[in-house]
């Protein structure tokens, strides 16, 4: 498990944990996350966003994300914390999805960040082709039992190739024509405690955009994509405690990997990924030599990216000492 700080790709806090460890063992969750809100600095630590996928939806951990909002009081800046996590499509959620009236649905955002073409099953799909999200808080009474202020969210989305789609669970005893509204989409869901819309604003303009902000969260994958080529897929050992030291190490250099990035590439590698920082930069070969009571660091003058390893050299002089 590791957690992530979207804002500038450092890892904040990891747990290498055993094979045998449960999904949603909700004082894992509360564990790492109380570890990775203690790094972020306290100037930063006053509004912050959780996201997780359906492995967050348990009431241990959104109770206590819940209880960590305090307004502010004198020279206490206050706390405010709100979640996005996956929602299980269960039979629950099946039910209300069903009860959906056609003008409930609202069109994604589409890349540009514009809502896009609502997506037809018997049409053919575009470039701007979207999904659709409606909230369906209201149609779930047993939401009364969780934490307050939980508002859940679903949105359907065209299967990208033609494959029979599965039974919307709790649907079984409905009628015909609930039955083919329902049916040949793909359901995903997710619940939130943003506040409701206020006095003002468009309720579909926000229903698309806390949407949007949810799939933010599958930027996660690319930070495994990250951890996997500093390391993390490659346990040296049989024994849990050396492999736990082992990617506990990965996280320091994807850290290290960040803070590169973040104070010293332009704007070529901002993004670049530790793959093509490794033939790039780290793996360019050189030579030091001394001469003249000075040591040079010697870059081969026709490699491409010479420029901008001496340019990142020159960032990182400038950076001042710290006091």
């Amino acid at each position: 498990m590791a957690v992530m700080c979207d804002n500038t790709d450092e890892c904040l806090a990891d747990q290498l944990r055993a094979g045998a460890a449960g999904a949603n063992d909700a004082s894992d969750h509360i564990a790492l996350l109380a570890r990775a809100i203690a790094q972020v600095p306290p100037a930063w630590r006053h509004n912050l966003l959780i996201t997780a996928d359906g492995a967050g939806a348990t009431h241990d951990l959104l109770n206590w994300l819940t209880a960590l909002n305090r307004p502010a009081d004198g020279d206490d800046a206050g706390m405010r914390v709100e979640y996005t996590v996956g929602w299980p499509v269960d039979k629950n959620t099946g039910r209300a999805i069903a009860k959906l009236p056609p003008e409930a649905w609202t069109a994604m955002l589409a890349a540009d960040g514009l809502p896009g073409i609502p997506a037809a099953l018997d049409a053919e799909s575009g470039p701007l082709t979207v999904g659709e999200v409606a909230e369906i808080t209201g149609l779930l009474p047993h939401l009364r039992h969780w934490p307050p202020g939980i508002r859940v969210f679903v949105r359907r989305v065209k299967p990208l190739r033609d494959t029979t789609p599965k039974p919307l669970p709790g649907t079984g005893q409905l009628e015909l024509d609930l039955q083919q509204q329902v049916a040949g989409w793909r359901y995903e869901a997710f619940a939130t405690n943003a506040p409701t819309t206020q006095p003002g604003e468009n309720p579909e303009q926000v229903t698309a955009w806390l949407d949007g902000r949810h799939r933010v969260h599958a930027r996660v994958e690319d930070h495994f994509r990250v951890g996997n080529d500093t390391g993390a897929d490659r346990l040296p050992s049989q024994r849990f405690a050396v492999n736990a030291v082992w990617h506990r190490t990965q996280a320091i250099a994807c850290d290290l990997i960040a803070w590169l990035r973040l104070l010293a590439c332009d704007d070529t590698l901002t993004r670049t990924e530790p793959a093509a920082l490794q033939y790039r930069i780290f793996h360019t070969p050189a030579t030091l030599t001394r001469g003249g009571r000075t040591r040079r660091l010697n870059f081969p003058p026709h490699w491409p990216w010479t420029p901008h390893i001496q340019a990142i050299f020159g960032r990182l002089f400038a950076i001042p000492t710290p006091t």
